[in-house]
């Protein structure tokens, strides 16, 4: 009897009430402040919390889809959830648009070496759930310029309002010729917040987001480990594409604005 109750597929009104749970809950203690990808620090405690809650749940939402149930009023109860979140906690989990690709090697002294980033699932339909997703925290690579092609024009970027680029050790470094592809996408027309950490910029780089009528929403913006030159800088200062722009931070310095 307990494996019959085990295997049954959970009602619709018990999962909408799961969800109703996963806002609603005691979450118990935070044991640690968790890192903010998009601002490069700590989430302030509700912040945090709220973080939590998307975690969970996003583990939810797969766990119900590894069950073949499909997502409708589910989605729709989420959404309504989470529309009081801000952008920067409903992060798009990895696997929803990257696939990890891993090799391990076992023996008495090694756990495992971990190879991440050379497959992807960006040329197949969005995971159900990615109309909830407002920013994606990018720490794989994209190692060509056609996988770098897929990833601009990935269905439903139209709704991401942040992107964080982070290079992991060993990664080849995102170049002009990614923003370039960027740029030239149909997508990210919701582009709020764009931060690239460890990847080596110039010049073209800024002139091609001062070219970007695209831009238009683009209210953060922060590069580092990068050369620019003044006249550079000043192009994208007095951009008529970034007129939204309040924040522009350059390898650390915030850079003041017209």
């Amino acid at each position: 009897m307990a494996n019959c109750t085990t295997s049954r597929l959970p009602s619709l009104h018990e999962r909408l009430e799961q969800i109703q749970q996963v806002f609603t809950q005691d979450l118990g203690p935070m044991t640690s402040t968790q890192y903010d990808p998009a601002r490069g620090g700590q989430y302030s405690r509700d912040r945090q919390e709220q973080r939590r809650r998307w975690d969970s749940l996003c583990v939810l939402l797969d766990m119900w889809l590894e069950r073949a149930i499909p997502l409708s009023a589910e989605l729709d109860a989420a959404a309504l959830a989470l529309a009081t979140f801000p952008d920067d906690v409903r992060i798009a989990p990895d696997h929803w648009f990257m696939e990890v690709a891993y090799s391990e090697w076992l023996d008495t002294w090694t756990a495992w070496t971990v190879r991440v980033g050379s497959v992807t699932r960006i040329l197949e339909p969005p995971h159900p759930a990615w109309k909830l997703v407002r920013m994606i925290v990018l720490q794989h690579e994209l190692s060509d310029a056609l996988i770098q092609e897929a990833f601009c024009a990935f269905p439903g970027m139209t709704h991401i309002c942040g992107l964080v680029l982070i290079r992991m050790p060993d990664h080849l470094m995102l170049d002009e010729h990614f923003f370039q592809r960027l740029i030239g996408s149909s997508g990210f027309k919701s582009l709020h917040y764009l931060r690239s950490v460890g990847h080596s910029l110039n010049d073209r780089v800024l002139e091609f987001l001062a070219g970007w009528p695209g831009a238009d929403q683009l209210m953060m913006l922060e590069l580092d480990t990068s050369t620019f030159s003044t006249r550079a800088i000043q192009a994208l200062v007095t951009s008529p594409h970034l007129r939204a722009l309040e924040v522009l931070r350059l390898n650390a310095v915030t850079i003041p604005l017209p």
